[in-house]
């Protein structure tokens, strides 16, 4: 569900329902998909706000326990 052009499908419902993203909000992520029960191709279920301990914070705590695990970075 990251907005980013690595996901042309979730990108493409994002900018649906946010036609004012652009690159500088790559990354973004909502706090949790289909909140009210309804999701579809056009983007319901996307939400308006996200709180860090669930998507992007749950993104990094993988991103650091995979680093801390195997001492590597996975992005460069």
């Amino acid at each position: 569900m990251m907005y980013c052009p690595e996901n042309p499908l979730a990108k493409e419902q994002w900018e649906r329902v946010w036609p004012f993203f652009n690159e500088k909000d790559y990354g973004f992520t909502m706090e949790n998909y289909g909140h009210d029960g309804r999701t579809s191709k056009d983007g319901i279920g996307i939400g308006e706000f996200t709180i860090y301990d669930w998507g992007n914070g749950a993104a990094a705590e993988v991103y650091n326990r995979i680093r801390d695990k195997f001492g590597v970075e996975i992005f460069r």
